[in-house]
């Protein structure tokens, strides 16, 4: 898989993420726990290591006040 493939899977996750928070916070839940990163995960590319880290960076400053 191309790199850019997986960069996009990886994207299209956190709109998921994005729609079930959302939905969280119609229904009232006040408080969600995530799991965002594996530890299977530290077994990747460190550039694509480093891309995830980045992801999740960037979708936090985009979706908290």
């Amino acid at each position: 898989m191309w790199a850019s493939e997986v960069a996009l899977g990886h994207r299209a996750g956190t709109e998921n993420l994005r729609e079930i928070i959302r939905n969280c916070s119609d229904i009232g839940i006040k408080a969600l726990t995530l799991y965002a990163f594996s530890t299977e995960n530290w077994n990747r590319s460190k550039t694509e290591v480093d891309a995830l880290m980045q992801l999740i960076l960037d979708f936090f400053h985009s979706e908290i006040d």
